[in-house]
């Protein structure tokens, strides 16, 4: 049993994976909207250079046949409604042949087809659709009409002596059926910059070793750990320019001062000591703003609290209290032994500390 728990794979902290991927997308966000906003001006201008003007011209023309009954209104209507049906299906394969190509290529100028041909019947009727696409306006009228003056003779192969009336004349088209949407070009590249950012700021997430709860720190250190503090927002006191924070400030914050204090407290009264030293590995993780509400914390309770500022190159513990720069600090304290430790006290106002 102890082999296979030891063996199970180990859960994935989802908590963990959110929390780095919020600190990585909150150090990151500047990066993710550079790349956004250069995506989306690379991809304008790719679309840009790479867009062509597609014009269509079309027409509408009935399809007939030499071919008569009795009845013309209901006979021949049907008749040609079947003609016109059995020409659209037939026109992609009658246009591949050479026959019809040949005849489409002697009408125009050039030596071969620019452009796109297609047809269509409109339901239930003997009217044909004939399409063409091309990227000049000019070729696309031309090729429809050899395409109308070729036709027939061509469909005779289809139906019986094709009879087509154009219903309507084209005219050379003047404005593309696409038109560049400079704004969707900046919306798909400013999406596809987003989603790159959100990529590295995943990658990131995954390959930055951080601790981001108390298991995880517990784990690493394999130490008690006193207590956790919330992130808290600094005030700035009237007295002061610096800023300074108490634990009323914030309920999760004096709950962990009372609970970091009674902690203290015991473990002093269990090996009575008198000395509490609050250190950190860089500056700005909070140790003034811990260490001076711990001290008026317990200060508080009645104790006699002294609080040494024992960062030697940026002393702020004085000014924060009020009252300006200390004369007389721990070096002068320490380096002057006739000096009376009381010479170099100053009281907080409005506290024992």
């Amino acid at each position: 049993m102890e082999s296979s728990k030891s063996n199970a794979p180990a859960p994935i902290d989802l908590i963990g994976i959110w929390n780095r991927l919020k600190k990585s997308l909150k150090r990151l966000w500047l990066l993710i909207l550079v790349l956004a906003l250069l995506l989306a001006g690379l991809n304008y201008i790719r679309e840009k250079r790479s867009y062509a003007p597609i014009y269509e011209c079309k027409v509408l023309f009935s399809v007939g046949s030499g071919y008569s009954t009795g009845d013309v209104f209901t006979s021949s209507y049907f008749y040609d409604t079947a003609a016109a049906q059995t020409m659209a299906d037939t026109f992609p394969y009658l246009l591949r042949t050479d026959f019809m190509r040949d005849l489409i290529i002697d009408r125009l100028d050039k030596g071969y087809i620019n452009g796109s041909i297609s047809t269509s019947a409109l339901p239930s009727t003997n009217i044909l659709e004939l399409r063409v696409t091309s990227s000049d306006a000019r070729d696309a009228y031309d090729i429809l009409l050899a395409v109308v003056d070729s036709y027939p003779q061509a469909a005779v192969y289809m139906v019986d002596d094709p009879l087509i009336s154009v219903r309507e004349e084209p005219t050379v088209p003047t404005v593309p059926i696409n038109r560049f949407d400079g704004m969707g070009a900046l919306k798909k590249g400013a999406l596809l910059g987003l989603l790159l950012g959100l990529a590295v700021a995943g990658l990131d997430a995954m390959l930055t070793r951080s601790v981001d709860r108390p298991q995880e720190l517990k784990k690493l250190i394999n130490l008690p750990i006193a207590a956790t503090f919330p992130l808290v927002t600094m005030k700035k006191r009237r007295s002061s320019a610096r800023t300074f924070v108490t634990g009323g400030d914030d309920p999760g914050m004096a709950e962990a001062l009372r609970g970091l204090r009674i902690k203290v407290r015991r473990r002093l009264e269990e090996k009575e000591g008198k000395v509490v030293l609050l250190t950190s590995t860089i500056p700005g993780e909070g140790k003034t703003t811990l260490s001076a509400n711990l001290a008026l914390s317990l200060a508080q309770e009645g104790r006699r609290v002294v609080l040494v500022d024992a960062d030697l190159r940026s002393q702020t513990v004085g000014r924060l209290f009020g009252g300006g720069q200390k004369n007389v600090g721990l070096m002068e304290c320490l380096k002057d032994p006739d000096l009376p430790v009381t010479g170099c006290l100053k009281k907080a106002p409005g506290s024992e500390l």
